[in-house]
């Protein structure tokens, strides 16, 4: 059925061909920090702002593994797996919306970001 499929579909269609730079680690927490970078960096504001506040409620929740593991994207500069490569925004979009959180985190709860 899917060979039928890949006659129709334009092979430039969503991310294209299948490449290594599409793979993930598998696991939960570096997935659910992926998908939260990904949507530090999305087009649309409302969701970078959903992404920030869910951020912000982890620090409240005293989620540590995965805000270091969000903060693991920070230093990187493509978006792997979890953004769109011809986006060259949304690097730059995750890393401020994710300065944002980390300002309000720094009111509400300094002893958070310490590490």
């Amino acid at each position: 059925a899917m060979d039928r499929f890949e006659i129709h579909i334009d092979k430039g269609f969503g991310d294209g061909q299948w490449r290594a730079s599409l793979n993930t680690d598998g696991g939960a927490i570096k997935g659910l920090a992926g998908f939260l970078w990904s949507a530090l960096g999305s087009p649309r504001s409302d969701t970078r702002w959903r992404a920030a506040h869910t951020i912000r409620e982890l620090a409240r929740q005293e989620e540590k593994t995965v805000f270091d593991a969000l903060f693991a994207y920070f230093s990187r500069s493509d978006v792997g797996a979890y953004g769109c490569e011809r986006y060259p925004f949304y690097a730059l979009l995750a890393r401020q919306y994710l300065l944002i959180a980390c300002a309000r985190i720094s009111l509400e709860n300094p002893l958070f970001l310490k590490d």
